[in-house]
């Protein structure tokens, strides 16, 4: 008879699963980029192209996520990278700019998460959001609405 802990008896669960895609993903690109480092190439496009897109495709191949933010930062995430093909050498300043896409759209999951628990709130925290968000998108469309692009330093 085996024993409670025997891990032959043990099943995986989804978290497990999920957090095992996430060390293969992790394990294959730190494989990937060191050899990449090893045989001189970090300034080709194996490292700016073919780098992401072997992570996007562990990501696409990893177990689906089970919440509504998780959704979202695996849809952010798996189209930062794909912009890695397309944008080349331009995908390190996609990478400087992923935290801040990465974070508002777990704020945005998880606001949309507490509204669907409170319905009687959901119309008012999405014009909230609207009215929020509207004026951040309409800076720089005229000359009123602009930040400053022009800096000058002088030094006496």
């Amino acid at each position: 008879m085996p024993k409670e802990d025997d891990l032959s008896t043990r099943t995986i669960t989804g978290s497990q699963t999920q957090l095992l895609a996430l060390i293969a993903a992790l394990a294959t690109g730190g494989v990937a980029y060191r050899l990449i480092v090893q045989h001189h190439l970090e300034q080709t496009s194996l490292l700016f192209i073919g780098l992401p897109s072997l992570l996007a495709v562990i990501l696409v191949l990893a177990p689906p996520a089970r919440s509504l933010p998780g959704g979202v930062l695996r849809g952010i995430t798996l189209f930062l990278l794909l912009s890695g093909p397309v944008l080349g050498e331009g995908f390190v300043c996609v990478l400087m700019a992923a935290p801040i896409f990465l974070a508002v759209g777990l704020i945005v999951a998880l606001l949309i998460q507490a509204s669907k628990r409170r319905d009687e709130r959901r119309t008012a925290l999405s014009c909230c959001l609207l009215v929020l968000i509207l004026p951040m998108s309409l800076e720089g469309t005229t000359g009123t609405l602009s930040f400053n692009r022009f800096e000058r330093v002088s030094q006496s």
